[in-house]
């Protein structure tokens, strides 16, 4: 793990075990990891929304576009889930703003087709937050479950793909959009993995 976190941001400033039994010891590398990523401007989230400048954003990213090139290259239509847990489903009732807002003004900016599954959980009031999950942060329950299958075959009746015709057009008009195919800044087709170019390979 050392040497495959060399470079690896998140490797090097997080508090990944504490071997000190002194209170004062845990204390000060604790401040440290928050200290260094607040210096760092490189954390996971920005105030509530997620970090468009972090390193883990900017990989994010770059994995959903090269999904959903690499699914329509295959003659498949992708969809991109977006499966909030049920700390994002408080927040989002508590204060209106989703974490992951910036992810979806990243999808609409480049057109890619999305299923947002918050308002399958804010909408369900005869049920609490909690009845669809296992745990007060955990998996999806079968209630869960259940909400979020019945969500997305409505998208796919909604958008026609649930026939190899309507998914065939749909394949054929994404490929035609602008910017689809694009790559410039995404990784090639020969093979290359998510991980080349990013900062941290290991060689």
């Amino acid at each position: 793990m050392p040497q495959l976190g060399a470079s690896d941001h998140f490797y090097q400033s997080r508090l990944r075990y504490v071997d000190s039994i002194s209170a004062s010891v845990r204390l000060l590398r604790t401040a440290r990891q928050y200290w260094f990523e607040a210096r760092s401007g490189n954390s996971i989230f920005r105030g509530r929304l997620y970090n468009t400048e972090s390193e883990a954003f900017q990989v994010a990213a770059r994995t959903f576009t090269t999904f959903y090139e690499r699914v329509l290259s295959d003659g498949a239509a992708p969809i991109i889930a977006l499966l909030p847990p049920a700390s994002d489903v408080r927040r989002f009732e508590e204060y209106g703003t989703k974490t992951y807002a910036p992810l979806i003004a990243y999808f609409e900016e480049k057109g890619y087709q999305y299923v947002d599954l918050m308002d399958t959980f804010t909408s369900a009031r005869e049920l609490e937050i909690d009845g669809f999950y296992v745990g007060r942060n955990g998996h999806y329950n079968a209630t869960g479950n259940r909400a979020v299958a019945l969500r997305l075959f409505d998208n796919l009746e909604e958008n026609d793909l649930m026939s190899p015709t309507g998914i065939r057009r749909h394949v054929a008009q994404e490929r035609q959009r602008p910017g689809v195919g694009d790559r410039r800044d995404e990784p090639s087709q020969d093979g290359d993995t998510i991980l080349d170019g990013i900062s941290g390979q290991t060689e």
